[in-house]
């Protein structure tokens, strides 16, 4: 059980799982990674209330805005993640560079 599943409780059910895996805080997708790194200045109840009243895209922007002076591990916006735009923690999106970087492991044919 994810600890958004538990949250999830409090808030009368707004915070879900996605299909892949990740919180789903009223339409915003964020990463484990992201969710329990927000928890440090926000309960699940105040994200739950930001997505609400600002819709995913704006709230996405305010909390990276809040954690601007936490980098690498402030929080980053990916477009095109594989549950639609997410909110990922800042290294996470760094891993995902490096890795991308080193290209494939074998020439195409």
């Amino acid at each position: 059980m994810k600890i958004w599943e538990l949250h999830s409780r409090q808030v009368g059910g707004a915070i879900q799982t996605t299909p892949g895996g990740l919180a789903d805080v009223c339409g915003l997708a964020i990463t484990e990674r992201a969710y329990v790194f927000a928890l440090k200045d926000y309960q699940p109840a105040e994200m739950v209330e930001l997505v609400r009243m600002f819709g995913p895209a704006a709230a996405a922007r305010r909390l990276i805005n809040h954690f601007s002076q936490e980098y690498p591990r402030g929080l980053v916006f990916e477009a095109a993640g594989c549950d639609g735009p997410t909110l990922l923690r800042g290294d996470e999106g760094q891993e995902e560079l490096e890795a991308n970087e080193d290209g494939p492991s074998q020439p195409a044919a």
